[in-house]
C-alpha cells in the first residue's frame, strides 16, 4: 500500500470514528487527527461533520477541543511529576473543560502526556 493510500484511509477512519460519536468528541476527534496529520491535503473540515449540528456548534466545539489539548499539559506534567497531584490536576482538566466523553478526555491527557515530556 502507498502512503497517499494509507493516508486516505486513515482520514476516511477517522471520519467514520468521528460521526459515530457525540458532537463534542466527533468534533475533538477531527481536532485531534488535524493536529497529529499535519498535512492540509487529508485534513477533516467541520462541515464534513454537519450530520451532527451546525457550523457555529462545531465551531465552538472545535475552539473548545483546541483548549482541551492544551490544558491536558497540566495533568501530563502533574502526572510525571509523580508527587500526587496528578488526580486533582486531572479532575480539575475535566471540570473546566465540561461537555467531552471519557475518550476525548483520555486521549488529551495522553497528549498533555506527550507535550510534558
Amino acid at each position: 500500500m502507498d502512503g497517499e493510500n494509507s493516508m486516505t484511509e486513515m482520514r476516511a477512519e477517522a471520519l467514520k470514528t468521528a460521526l459515530s460519536l457525540p458532537t463534542p468528541d466527533a468534533v475533538y476527534e477531527v481536532v485531534r487527527f488535524n493536529e497529529w496529520l499535519g498535512h492540509e491535503q487529508y485534513k477533516i473540515e467541520l462541515e464534513e461533520l454537519l450530520s451532527k449540528d451546525n457550523l457555529p456548534v462545531l465551531t465552538e466545539w472545535q475552539n473548545r477541543s483546541y483548549l482541551l489539548r492544551r490544558a491536558a499539559y497540566a495533568v501530563g506534567d502533574a502526572g510525571l511529576r509523580k508527587d500526587g497531584s496528578y488526580a486533582g490536576a486531572r479532575a480539575r482538566f475535566e471540570e473546566t473543560n465540561p461537555g467531552f466523553g471519557e475518550r476525548s478526555y483520555d486521549s488529551a491527557e495522553s497528549h498533555g502526556w506527550f507535550m510534558a515530556r
